[in-house]
């Protein structure tokens, strides 16, 4: 840095050369009112010319100290993501910490960590590692690090080598303005030089001489030392030359040039701000190898198997959509790891089920590794976690366990890993898909899915018990197909599981012996109606003993003359009838069967179910509908005496028998799984918006159905009634749609807003795009909003909720 003061006028302005004109230019172009850059940068100009002050040095610095510090503030740029609502989950965690003193009588010693203490503190845990704040070192490190509007850009090992310079830099300055260094003037001089050079690469414009030297090099098809020299000067320079660079550089001739010079050593990962967000930084060198994954492939994954990890959703999508779309899957299977790593992360941008369907269909297709890679993968999509109330519950049922009432609140309800919705489309679009190739495998998969959603329902008191009781004829009354509005989750697995054992049958009979084997082991009734299924759509030698094995234990266990059959075990009889014929049974195993059915029910037994209201003429009535129900079955082996006593019967009969008249269990209506709405859909289109809105908003009476203890009415299912009218009727109604819209803020709980935002995502699906920017504004507004974790969304009535 030249001097051009004049020593006879300490008043006149310097004279400034070409680089230093050039950052006064600059700061100019960014200082504010509040901020005047410029005046302090010239001020330390200023205070230089005076020689015949001794204390210029320090003055000078402590202008441009004062340059540093504010320049971040008025040039920095961020790319946030809304993650953390600390005054949110601060008040949570008081409300949560007053009940459990209360509870606790504010004494803490020798006294055991129940559930609701345990998600208290665990709340704690997260609200502090989520606060940390970094020291005013990290601070003034960053802060001036990220003065380049693109200097999130830059790999984490150049921006590292900026700051270090920064802030070595800054520490000078320090030095120089309290008197710490020696007030050295020529080393000054330098000091400022090199501000001078840092300033003018920040903020000066990228110049189109900079852009026409990139575009020169990379039109090369083969660049030279010197091309690589001058190219890694100017991408390294600023971050508008780094991310030029990469938005044009498509020539995989690049790949092993960037990897010695260490530009894939450091994907950044997921940083906190001191505000309660999160910044997912970009880094451009991942979008460059997705671009060139299909020409060279294996450079490609090469180095992405030897990537370092990290939690930034931006790199662990891109590196995802490479592994789906690279031809070659046994090297598409190599970056499993990063696959696993993203659908297990707590960060995600992309839809996840539309990831593990495509990745899922990839795999597939390709060797023994990769079909087991897609199986593994499969595992943890179709498998459920266990209720997030199950500790609350299991103390809750401990101090109460009598009391029927709440033996039934404290039913446990596992889940899925993904919402309802995405559950379905990875069963329908990925698992489904899966079995049309790898059917055993995948029956496996399910048949120990579903074991475990069963065991996670079930209290230890009640595993302990003996028995195959899973009430699976309430929340999965058909096993291959939904016959109500409202399938739950647990139903669709059990159906999809369906699916797949039928495709064993049909696509691989050798395995058939092995299926039936591993689902003869299974402890749960659902498993005892499923192998009932297979039977019945089988019927052959291969499945004869498995028929005679179903029908003569129930003999055995003198059933026929008490129990009514299930739906999958009088079917299996009636097809194996048609199929087999008098060979099914041999004469007197069939009368002895027509004897016990005739036999039963016992005068004693309806005693015990009417009591006082016993008359011979309704037991008579009731004798002979249960004979007609257990004989219709086994019609096409009655003869004699039995078939001319079911004829008669039937006669006597004016409905004809169907197999619904096996249903074990009445039509219960619309319901979500053992739930419905406290209003149906009708009740709630009839109200006005206002009407509609004050309801949803303070209905909270959640109870059991006075008729049928199995059956919740709770919020949950009340959202259902309350999506299907938003789809239905408010979507298509201007008026009403504006309305909800416009108050859309008075929305008390979010899962409500969920049930909009599904309404829309149907609304979409079926090609309805006239109102896409009204969607696209909702959903911002949406995810402008803070968290809210999943198991308090539908919180019990004496709870608060907030976005």
């Amino acid at each position: 840095m030249n001097e051009n003061f004049s020593d006879n006028d300490q008043t006149m302005s310097p004279i400034l050369d070409t680089t230093q004109r050039q950052v006064l230019d600059a700061l100019k172009a960014k200082e504010t009112d509040e901020y005047p850059l410029s005046d302090w940068y010239l001020g330390a100009l200023y205070a230089l010319q005076n020689k015949y002050n001794p204390d210029r040095i320090s003055q000078a610095a402590q202008s441009l100290r004062e340059l540093l510090e504010k320049l971040p503030r008025v040039v920095r740029e961020s790319d946030v993501v809304r993650s953390y609502d600390f005054a949110g989950m601060r008040r949570g965690i008081y409300n949560r910490w007053i009940k459990d003193k209360t509870r606790y009588d504010e004494k803490w010693k020798d006294k055991k960590v129940d559930g609701q203490l345990d998600k208290t503190l665990r709340k704690i845990d997260q609200y502090l590692e989520s606060n940390q704040r970094p020291t005013r070192r990290e601070q003034i490190q960053s802060a001036i690090g990220q003065i380049d509007p693109m200097a999130d850009l830059f790999d984490p090992k150049i921006q590292a080598a900026k700051r270090n310079q920064f802030h070595n830099i800054w520490m000078e300055i320090e030095g120089f303005a309290h008197h710490r260094s020696n007030p050295d003037e020529q080393s000054f001089m330098e000091c400022f030089s090199t501000i001078d050079q840092i300033i003018f690469d920040l903020l000066a414009p990228i110049t189109a001489q900079n852009q026409q030297e990139i575009r020169t090099i990379l039109e090369k098809p083969a660049p030279t030392e010197d091309d690589i020299n001058s190219m890694s000067e100017l991408i390294t320079r600023r971050g508008a030359n780094y991310r030029f660079f990469f938005e044009y550089v498509k020539n995989p001739v690049w790949i092993p040039i960037l990897k010695d010079q260490g530009f894939f050593n450091s994907p950044p990962n997921v940083k906190p701000t001191d505000e309660g967000y999160v910044t997912y930084p970009f880094w451009p060198p991942i979008s460059y190898l997705k671009l060139v994954a299909n020409n060279a492939p294996e450079q490609v994954v090469d180095i992405l198997a030897d990537l370092p990890e990290t939690d930034n959703p931006r790199v662990l999508e891109e590196i995802c959509d490479i592994a789906c779309e690279i031809a070659d899957i046994e090297l598409s299977l190599k970056l499993k790891p990063w696959i696993i790593r993203y659908v297990k992360s707590p960060y995600q941008q992309i839809s996840l089920y539309d990831l593990i369907i495509k990745i899922l269909n990839h795999w597939i297709g390709g060797s023994k590794d990769s079909v087991k890679a897609a199986l593994d993968l499969s595992k943890f999509a179709v498998s459920f976690r266990a209720d997030p109330m199950s500790e609350e519950k299991q103390a809750h049922r401990l101090e109460n366990p009598v009391d029927e009432e709440t033996l039934l609140e404290t039913s446990l309800e596992p889940l899925p890993r993904f919402e309802e919705w995405e559950y379905q489309r990875i069963l329908e679009n990925g698992i489904r898909l899966l079995c049309e190739k790898e059917p055993y495998q995948i029956a496996h998969i399910l048949i120990d899915a579903t074991a475990s959603m069963i065991r996670l329902r079930m209290h230890q008191e009640d595993l302990d018990k003996e028995g195959e009781e899973d009430y699976s004829e309430i929340w999965c009354r058909r096993l291959n197909r939904c016959d109500r509005k409202y399938p739950d989750t647990k139903e669709m697995l059990v159906h999809t599981l369906t699916f797949a054992c039928e495709k064993v049958y049909k696509k691989s009979p050798e395995s058939i012996e092995g299926l039936d084997q591993t689902l003869r082991k299974q402890r749960w009734k659902v498993f005892r109606r499923l192998r009932q299924h297979l039977y019945a759509q089988n019927p052959g030698e291969q499945t004869l003993p498995g028929i005679r094995d179903f029908i003569l234990k129930y003999l055995e266990y003198k059933y026929y003359d008490k129990w009514t059959y299930d739906y999958e075990f009088q079917k299996m009889i009636r097809k194996a009838c048609d199929h087999f014929g008098s060979h099914l049974l041999s004469e007197g195993e069939r009368k002895a069967i027509f004897d016990a059915i005739l036999s039963g029910p016992s005068r004693e037994d309806s005693l015990k179910r009417v009591g006082d209201q016993f008359t011979e003429e309704g037991f008579q009535q009731w004798q002979r509908k249960f004979h007609r129900k257990q004989l219709r079955p086994f019609v096409r082996l009655l003869i004699g005496e039995y078939q001319d006593y079911f004829h008669e019967l039937e006669d006597a009969s004016e409905k004809a028998l169907s197999d619904k008249d096996y249903a074990p269990v009445q039509d219960l209506g619309v319901k979500w799984g053992s739930s419905r709405s406290p209003s149906s859909p009708e009740d709630l289109t009839r109200l006005g918006d206002v009407e509609l809105l004050t309801y949803i908003n303070t209905w909270q009476e959640e109870h059991r159905d006075k008729d049928d203890g199995f059956v919740k009415i709770n919020i949950e299912s009340l959202a259902g009634a309350f999506q299907t009218v938003f789809k239905d009727t408010i979507i298509s109604d201007e008026e009403r749609l504006a309305f909800w819209m416009k108050n859309r803020d008075r929305i008390e709980r979010p899962i409500y807003v969920r049930a909009i935002v599904q309404a829309i995502q149907w609304h979409a699906k079926e090609q309805h795009y006239e109102r896409l920017n009204l969607w696209f504004e909702f959903c911002e507004w949406v995810l402008s909003q803070p968290n809210v974790d999943r198991e308090e969304d539908v919180q019990s009535s004496d709870e608060s909720q907030d976005y």
